[in-house]
């Protein structure tokens, strides 16, 4: 595995929604450094994802308290995460966050009624 795991911010801007803080340009690139993980192992994995949802975090901007910002924030972050995660091709890591967009999908769900 190599040292660093490098993702290409390509994905259409966000800007749309009035959220510049959100987008970034299609030439960034999101770093996460892996090199000392065991991706094979659960605890290796879960910290794995961890890593990277911070740095997609940090990639996207700070929060806001505008909803449109937020709602934009929240978009890009998981884009980058997913994005990430795909670049990675670690097993545990993809069923990781597989799951965890399951629940957070039940839970929005729930929430609305």
């Amino acid at each position: 595995m190599n040292k660093l795991t490098h993702v290409a911010a390509a994905f259409a801007a966000i800007s749309i929604l009035g959220c510049a803080g959100a987008a970034q340009a299609a030439d960034d690139t999101m770093v996460v450094r892996l090199g000392d993980l065991n991706t094979s192992s659960q605890q290796g994995a879960e910290h794995a994802l961890r890593r990277i949802k911070h740095a997609a975090r940090s990639f996207c901007g700070p929060a806001s308290r505008e909803i449109g910002r937020r709602f934009a924030g929240k978009v890009c972050e998981k884009r980058m995460t997913n994005q990430a995660v795909a670049v990675l091709d670690a097993p545990l890591v993809s069923a990781l966050n597989t799951a965890g967009q399951r629940i957070e999908l039940a839970q929005a769900e729930a929430a609305a009624r």
